[in-house]
Formats: C-alpha cells, structure tokens, sequence
C-alpha cells in the first residue's frame, strides 16, 4: 500500500459522544465468546473488555 493511500484521519468515539456503541460492543463481545467457545458471561467480558480498554487509553493519553 502506497503511503498516500493511508488514511488521513482515524475517528474514535469511546465515550458515546456521538454514537451509541453498546449494541456493538454487546455484538462484537458475544461474537467473540462463542468463536472461543467460552463459557464466561457476555456481560462480564463486556464490562472489564471496556474496563481495560478505558484504563489503558488513558494511560497512554496522560504518559509523558
């Protein structure tokens, strides 16, 4: 791929500012658990996926 072939921009929008994402997050972690064949509560996973996600952009957006 051509370097003038790259985006010029990545829009991310965790916080629901402008879409809500839940619908997605629930899909895309209930899609992920049954291709793992994990017996482990949808809702769980969902809750510490967006925990750690959270936790590890601001780590990155406040590290020196």
């Amino acid at each position: 791929m051509e370097s003038s072939e790259w985006p010029k921009a990545i829009f991310y929008d965790s916080k629901t500012t402008l879409f809500d994402w839940n619908p997605v997050w629930i899909k895309a972690c209930s899609d992920i658990l049954a291709r793992c064949e994990a017996s482990v509560d949808n809702e769980e996973f969902q809750k510490t996926w967006l925990e750690f996600l959270v936790r590890l952009n601001c780590r990155h957006a406040f590290a020196e």
